[in-house]
Protein backbone atom coordinates (compact mmCIF):
# COMPACT_ATOMS: atom_id res chain seq x y z
CA UNK A 1 0.00 0.00 0.00
CA UNK A 2 1.51 3.32 -0.95
CA UNK A 3 -0.01 6.75 0.60
CA UNK A 4 0.46 10.13 -1.56
CA UNK A 5 -0.80 13.24 -0.77
CA UNK A 6 0.88 15.53 -3.25
CA UNK A 7 0.35 15.86 -6.90
CA UNK A 8 1.43 12.84 -8.86
CA UNK A 9 3.26 14.03 -11.56
CA UNK A 10 5.37 11.76 -14.25
CA UNK A 11 8.55 11.69 -12.02
CA UNK A 12 6.36 10.76 -9.54
CA UNK A 13 4.71 7.78 -11.85
CA UNK A 14 7.43 6.63 -12.30
CA UNK A 15 8.38 5.84 -8.50
CA UNK A 16 5.21 4.28 -7.96
CA UNK A 17 6.05 1.83 -10.75
CA UNK A 18 9.55 1.06 -9.03
CA UNK A 19 8.02 0.41 -5.64
CA UNK A 20 4.78 -1.69 -7.03
CA UNK A 21 7.73 -4.52 -8.32
CA UNK A 22 10.44 -3.34 -5.19
CA UNK A 23 7.74 -3.42 -2.19
CA UNK A 24 6.40 -6.57 -2.99
CA UNK A 25 8.68 -8.63 -3.80
CA UNK A 26 12.34 -7.57 -2.41
CA UNK A 27 10.49 -6.05 0.96
CA UNK A 28 8.48 -8.28 1.43
CA UNK A 29 10.80 -11.28 0.86
CA UNK A 30 13.45 -9.34 3.46
CA UNK A 31 10.75 -9.08 6.19
CA UNK A 32 9.88 -12.82 5.49
CA UNK A 33 13.32 -13.80 5.62
CA UNK A 34 14.14 -12.38 8.54
CA UNK A 35 11.39 -14.76 10.26
CA UNK A 36 11.78 -17.91 8.01
CA UNK A 37 15.49 -18.49 6.66
CA UNK A 38 13.78 -21.89 4.93
CA UNK A 39 11.69 -18.84 2.67
CA UNK A 40 12.49 -18.16 -1.33
CA UNK A 41 12.34 -15.37 -3.13
CA UNK A 42 10.34 -17.68 -5.65
CA UNK A 43 7.81 -18.07 -3.26
CA UNK A 44 7.57 -15.10 -2.68
CA UNK A 45 6.69 -14.21 -6.25
CA UNK A 46 4.10 -16.90 -6.13
CA UNK A 47 1.84 -15.06 -3.50
CA UNK A 48 -0.65 -13.25 -4.69
CA UNK A 49 -0.19 -9.49 -3.98
CA UNK A 50 -2.56 -6.16 -4.59
CA UNK A 51 -1.07 -3.19 -4.53
CA UNK A 52 -2.73 -0.25 -3.53
CA UNK A 53 -2.15 3.48 -4.01
CA UNK A 54 -4.36 5.76 -2.04
CA UNK A 55 -4.08 9.47 -3.62
CA UNK A 56 -4.55 13.19 -2.62
CA UNK A 57 -7.91 13.80 -5.24
CA UNK A 58 -7.72 17.24 -4.66
CA UNK A 59 -3.94 17.12 -5.90
CA UNK A 60 -5.21 14.70 -8.66
CA UNK A 61 -8.47 15.45 -9.92
CA UNK A 62 -9.59 13.00 -12.48
CA UNK A 63 -11.17 13.87 -15.57
CA UNK A 64 -15.38 13.54 -15.90
CA UNK A 65 -15.62 10.26 -17.45
CA UNK A 66 -13.71 8.18 -14.13
CA UNK A 67 -16.91 9.57 -12.10
CA UNK A 68 -18.95 7.96 -15.20
CA UNK A 69 -17.27 4.90 -14.44
CA UNK A 70 -17.33 4.79 -11.13
CA UNK A 71 -20.64 5.01 -11.08
CA UNK A 72 -21.16 2.49 -13.39
CA UNK A 73 -18.99 0.23 -10.81
CA UNK A 74 -15.93 0.27 -13.14
CA UNK A 75 -12.79 0.85 -11.16
CA UNK A 76 -10.14 2.59 -13.21
CA UNK A 77 -6.56 1.84 -12.36
CA UNK A 78 -4.74 5.41 -12.46
CA UNK A 79 -1.11 6.55 -13.16
CA UNK A 80 0.07 4.43 -15.54
CA UNK A 81 -0.03 1.23 -12.82
CA UNK A 82 -2.81 -0.94 -15.14
CA UNK A 83 0.28 -3.03 -17.00
CA UNK A 84 0.89 -4.80 -13.99
CA UNK A 85 -2.21 -5.60 -12.97
CA UNK A 86 -2.10 -9.68 -13.83
CA UNK A 87 1.97 -9.49 -14.48
CA UNK A 88 3.67 -8.75 -11.28
CA UNK A 89 0.35 -8.28 -8.80
CA UNK A 90 -2.95 -10.09 -8.88
CA UNK A 91 -4.49 -6.70 -9.01
CA UNK A 92 -4.02 -2.85 -8.70
CA UNK A 93 -5.86 -0.14 -7.22
CA UNK A 94 -5.76 3.42 -6.86
CA UNK A 95 -8.22 4.81 -4.60
CA UNK A 96 -8.55 8.66 -3.21
CA UNK A 97 -8.21 9.19 0.45
CA UNK A 98 -11.94 9.97 0.95
CA UNK A 99 -12.66 6.93 -0.18
CA UNK A 100 -10.34 4.93 1.77
CA UNK A 101 -11.35 6.50 4.68
CA UNK A 102 -14.96 5.74 4.23
CA UNK A 103 -14.80 2.61 2.87
CA UNK A 104 -11.72 0.67 4.05
CA UNK A 105 -10.90 2.55 7.32
CA UNK A 106 -14.51 2.96 8.93
CA UNK A 107 -14.42 -1.00 8.29
CA UNK A 108 -11.64 -1.55 11.17
CA UNK A 109 -13.18 1.05 13.78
Amino acid sequence: MEFKNGKIDQKERQSLRLKAIEGPFIGLYEMIKEHDPSISFHDIVKIDKVYYVVYNEEKNPQKRTAGLLRHLGGQQIRFSLKKYKGTFMKDVKTICATVFLESVVSKWK
